[in-house]
């Protein structure tokens, strides 16, 4: 049922996780618009009331206003691109989380500043080393390989790294390779050793704050493949227990003060179980369809932490046991594992997280079918982009 109490939601960006943000915030009564790159699976979603396709051309807040006209509307980004937008526009006429306008967002974003705060407190990380552009081939030898260097602040290289969220250096040949690569990268690299461990010792936490370290919704659960191997995005979730994950990424979000929404990734080592930090996203992240599912609705609450920030949370009963899977993309990762082993990531214990009680899935709905049928030929058109396009140094 319409709920006219609710401000509109605006969806920017509608990747499967913008998606999930338009579906959920849906069912909760709310009027929602999406703003959609060309060739978003979200742009198919019935559940929008408008679709705002971005190609780059207009200002996407004075078509908003165009649309809205006086009504209030809550920003609810699902990128980092759009996260950083929000920030670097404040805009008195549209409703957002406090993080992205105090500064905690952007800490986050960074790599460099995010691990500065987790030696202040005491949180371990893997071992991290940070390349400025143009440092000498030298500075790695100061780190042990196997590594992942990756930009320090990933969404403004997005174009260059085609898909790829790092690259994975083996030994001295890989490193020869691609440094010419690494010499000529535009800015801020960070090289990092890996936690010993399969994927399935990655934990992860969810939730969303209020002022003063109030805590709204909690929701945790264990990666258990992603993709790419090893260093992608997940690709099976499966909620579980996981209070240790939950302390870290609290320590740390309360000390600098964070209002809003977070996706944190941890991993224990597989020598030690010590926990070791891997970021924490200031947005809605690809897996939180999982949350909603297992009867922590993360997403929801932190739409109404900002449309009402002195109302009653909904209440979290978490459930374990519910499996998440981004079907395609983990299609592509279990071959690999079955037909061409990695020499750094072992393959990963899919009992780990207990047994499967219920199944959920990142694009398809039933009540809502059209983006999982669009979204392979989707997948078909930029993986082409992808092996035709020359890589591009900007």
């Amino acid at each position: 049922m319409p709920r006219p109490d609710l401000p509109t939601a605006v969806v920017m960006g509608l990747s499967p996780t913008g998606l999930h943000i338009a579906r959920t915030v849906k069912r909760l009564g709310a009027c929602v618009i999406g703003i959609g790159r060309p060739g978003e699976v979200g742009l198919s979603s019935s559940v929008l009331s408008q679709k705002i396709v971005d190609d780059g051309s207009f200002d996407v807040f004075e078509r908003l206003h165009q649309i809205l006209g006086e009504q209030s509307a809550v920003l609810l980004p699902s990128s980092d691109e759009y996260v950083e937008l929000i920030a670097a526009t404040p805009r008195p006429d549209f409703l957002a989380q406090k993080s992205y306008h105090s500064g905690a967002a952007d800490l986050l974003l960074t790599k460099s500043a995010f691990y500065e705060k987790c030696d202040e407190l005491g949180l371990k990380y893997p071992r991290t080393l940070t390349l400025a552009p143009g440092a000498p081939r030298e500075t790695l030898s100061k780190i042990n390989l196997p590594i992942l260097l990756k930009p320090s602040r990933m969404h403004e290289h997005k174009a260059m790294m085609r898909g790829k969220k790092g690259w994975v250096i083996n030994d001295d040949a890989e490193l020869t390779a691609l440094w010419p690569l690494i010499a000529s990268f535009p800015g801020e690299l960070v090289a990092q050793e890996f936690i010993p461990g399969p994927e399935s010792e990655i934990r992860l936490v969810c939730g969303s704050l209020r002022a003063g370290g109030e805590v709204t919704s909690l929701f945790t659960c264990r990666k258990l493949r992603q993709y790419p191997r090893g260093i992608g995005s997940a690709s099976v979730v499966q909620s579980n227990e996981e209070p240790d994950a939950a302390e870290m990424a609290l320590t740390f979000l309360k000390s600098i003060d964070y209002q809003g929404i977070f996706g944190a990734e941890m991993k224990k080592h597989a020598v030690t179980g010590e926990l070791y930090f891997i970021e924490i996203n200031p947005r809605t992240s690809l897996w939180f369809s999982v949350s909603e599912a297992a009867g922590c609705p993360v997403v929801q609450q932190s739409y109404l932490d900002v449309a009402d920030p002195d109302g009653p949370p909904l209440g979290c009963a978490q459930q374990p046991g519910v499996r998440w899977r981004y079907w395609l993309k983990d299609k592509v990762t279990q071959a690999g594992y079955v037909f061409k082993p990695h020499p750094v990531f072992p393959k990963p214990r899919m009992s780990d997280a207990g047994p499967v009680r219920k199944r959920c899935w990142a694009v398809y709905e039933p009540a809502d079918p059209w983006p999982a049928i669009v979204e392979p030929l989707g997948l078909g058109r930029k993986f082409l982009r992808r092996v035709f396009k020359r890589p591009s140094s900007k």
